[in-house]
């Protein structure tokens, strides 16, 4: 989710511009995810996942701020332990 519009960028490849009404699947491991406006600059995060994991990152880039949201094993993934 990003606020305003934002291209969706996840390990290098452009995937989607918001807004968009479905979820980006991704393979489990390690991913660097980026969002892009052409008037309010970037923002990046990185997140390792586990098999079945859930990941909703929030970007506000006019308030430059965001936030995860991340089902308990992909928390201990964020936060560099085991899933």
């Amino acid at each position: 989710l990003a606020h305003p519009w934002a291209e969706v960028w996840v390990d290098g490849k452009h995937v989607e511009t918001t807004p968009f009404d479905h979820p980006v699947s991704l393979p489990a491991g390690e991913h660097q995810l980026l969002v892009r406006h052409p008037k309010l600059g970037e923002m990046k995060q990185k997140l390792a996942l586990g098999p079945a994991q859930v990941v909703i990152w929030t970007v506000d880039l006019g308030a430059r701020k965001d936030s995860v949201t991340v089902t308990p094993a992909a928390a201990a993934a964020l936060a560099g332990g085991a899933p």
